[in-house]
């Protein structure tokens, strides 16, 4: 049916004559060809291109040779050339500005975003005065500091200032229920 050795597979023939670990097995002849191929066509594109400056220039020079015969002025030539001229200096300037307008945006735009140094300075001074006043707090909490006993008897007052204070809040409710 098909076989497929090398000998007659030609797209496993040009494989292997690209593989590297095939060995050197280099067709020049070819690649010269379509390398030579290649510079014919540039040198023919750049025939056409000196061709079409050619032309260029010589529709110039005749319109500055009618230009020149007739003595009077072709505004109609001129204008045309100073609405050129003009076009290609707003298109230069508008590309020289619009980065530096986007850049003076941005610019104002950071500063209405950026707090003054005044105002840091006001809430640092803040800052500051608050951590002085919670070391003073300190200070004085060490300078009366109680002993474990005088803790737990204030703690004992208090606790028998509550039951007190529920004592009546309950006595309340009793008399406050009998008067209803």
């Amino acid at each position: 049916m098909f076989n497929n050795s090398a000998e007659c597979n030609p797209m496993a023939e040009a494989a292997k004559a690209d593989d590297p670990s095939a060995g050197f097995r280099w067709d020049g002849l070819s690649k010269f060809g379509v390398l030579e191929e290649k510079l014919r066509g540039v040198e023919r594109s750049i025939v056409e291109i000196k061709t079409d400056f050619n032309s260029i220039e010589i529709q110039i020079h005749d319109l500055h040779q009618a230009v020149i015969a007739s003595r009077n002025p072709q505004w109609g030539v001129l204008s045309s050339c100073l609405g050129v001229l003009l076009l290609i200096v707003s298109g230069i300037w508008w590309l020289a500005i619009s980065p530096i307008q986007d850049n003076i945006k941005d610019i104002k735009i950071a500063m209405h975003e950026v707090v003054p140094r005044e105002t840091h300075l006001l809430k640092w001074a803040e800052t500051d005065k608050e951590i002085l006043e919670v070391r003073s707090e300190l200070k004085m909490l060490d300078a009366t500091k109680l002993s474990k006993d005088d803790m737990l008897e204030r703690l004992a007052n208090v606790n028998a200032k509550i039951d007190e204070l529920n004592s009546r809040i309950a006595s309340l409710r009793q008399d406050r229920a009998a008067h209803r």
